[in-house]
């Protein structure tokens, strides 16, 4: 089962984006494929979707949990619209795959810099 939340703002130009948390598996096919890969050893290629950001009408940014060699990470990559509805969407080269604990420094940098605060 899914888990929509949206919040207030809409998509409109200047607006912030509308941010949609669903919760559920997807697969990482096409991302980082085989990289740091030792011969004989293998990689999941599986994901929990956290969030899903619309960046513009051709594109949005997910932010997902994922595991390589055993450690926990979590991606926020650029993915593709897909052209069709119900298809899927290709993820891009552009994001960041950290350890859940540089995400939480780089998050307070950002909201220090930005004038933000925590929710």
């Amino acid at each position: 089962m899914a888990h929509v939340l949206a919040a207030s703002g809409g998509t409109r130009r200047g607006g912030p984006p509308e941010l949609v948390h669903r919760r559920g598996v997807v697969g990482q096919e096409g991302l980082a494929e085989n990289a740091g890969q030792q011969e004989g050893e293998t990689v999941s290629r599986q994901a929990e979707l956290i969030a899903e950001v619309p960046k513009n009408r051709t594109e949005v940014i997910r932010v997902q949990r994922t595991t390589f060699r055993r450690m926990p990470l979590v991606d926020a990559r650029v993915w593709t619209v897909p052209a069709v509805p119900g298809d899927e969407g290709k993820p891009t080269k552009k994001g960041l795959t950290l350890r859940p604990e540089t995400w939480a420094e780089l998050v307070e940098i950002i909201r220090r810099e930005t004038g933000g605060s925590e929710d």
